[in-house]
């Protein structure tokens, strides 16, 4: 299990407000983000293809990739004994816009990069490829009309995300093979190998309830304006070996609400465009309950942004001291 610390959110959040994300607030990072009640992985980190990791010496870091929940939805069934009860909710989130959620993933990548560095690793940027021939050629990601962004649907899933890159030209969109093989011929003329990060922010959080008696079904979808991770990094040395970091569950019990919940007409990019502009929310619960609605999300960027930095950084720094204990 996670082990977490008992200091109040409230803590943290003091702690990295002097980093907290102005707009326009994109200042080179040249050491690690602190933070105070880092969360330790344990058990719940899977690695494999670890000997690979005793080849890295030099590495590419091209980019990262940040998934944000924009929009999603549950449907409950609850049938039996001649009775069926059916539940269905549909959420969007506002304040996500792509400037602030670039920035976000602008200043966990320069956290990737420093922790390299620190860890003894000759880390070459975006910026040392960026006049590559064949890094100009890769494709990118096309944004979404609605959102301004490229978005993605996870197969089996009925959330749609945000594809937030550190900067328009790293939103690099792999082979099939993943980024090693993209980058392939890359490493090997610089004699480096990979590493690419990938994070998925879901906020709020939606599940289902059902009960049952002898004569009736129920069901009901809640929705909770808390956040959670789950993340991966992959690696791929110049001779093509590879590996990974893997999470084996979500990272959860961040802190508190990261948002205000209302019910809303509808959960649409429309929807999240003006709950972006008023200055307050629909009146609603934090933590509701129904057979069939529609919620909105208002983000609170400094307890998004607290929490976002101590799931993503703590992930960071487990992945990267256990990569520096291989080196030879």
């Amino acid at each position: 299990m996670l082990r977490r610390s008992t200091l109040a959110p409230v803590v943290f959040a003091a702690a990295v407000l002097a980093q907290s994300l102005a707009p326009g607030l994109a200042a080179a990072q040249s050491a690690p983000i602190a933070i105070e009640n880092p969360i330790v992985m344990g058990r719940d980190m899977n690695v494999y293809g670890e000997r690979s990791l005793r080849d890295l010496k030099k590495v590419i870091v091209p980019t990262i990739v940040v998934r944000y929940a924009l929009r999603g939805s549950l449907f409950v069934v609850n049938q039996g004994r001649g009775a069926t009860a059916r539940a269905k909710g549909r959420f969007v989130v506002a304040g996500l816009e792509k400037e602030y959620l670039q920035e976000l993933s602008k200043r966990l990548y320069d956290d990737v990069v420093a922790r390299l560095r620190e860890a003894g690793y000759e880390v070459l940027t975006y910026d040392d490829l960026k006049d590559i021939p064949e890094v100009q050629r890769m494709p990118r990601y096309t944004a979404d009309a609605d959102w301004g962004m490229p978005t993605v649907n996870p197969p089996g899933g009925d959330i749609e995300y945000a594809m937030a890159f550190p900067s328009d030209a790293q939103a690099i969109d792999p082979p099939m093979q993943g980024y090693g093989w993209g980058f392939r011929k890359v490493m090997k003329d610089l004699n480096a190998g990979i590493v690419v990060p990938e994070y998925t922010i879901d906020a709020p959080i939606m599940g289902g309830e059902t009960d049952r008696s002898i004569s009736s079904r129920s069901a009901s979808v809640n929705i909770r304006p808390r956040m959670r991770m789950i993340a991966m990094t992959t690696y791929t040395t110049e001779k093509l070996g590879g590996g990974g970091f893997q999470m084996k569950r979500h990272m959860e019990n961040l802190g508190g609400d990261v948002g205000q919940v209302a019910s809303v007409e509808d959960a649409s990019p429309r929807v999240a465009n003006a709950l972006s502009r008023s200055l307050s929310i629909l009146s609603g619960s934090a933590d509701m309950q129904t057979s069939s609605t529609n919620y909105g999300m208002k983000v609170d960027r400094e307890a998004y942004t607290a929490q976002f930095l101590r799931a993503t950084v703590s992930w960071n720094t487990e992945v990267i001291n256990f990569m520096k204990a291989q080196q030879r």
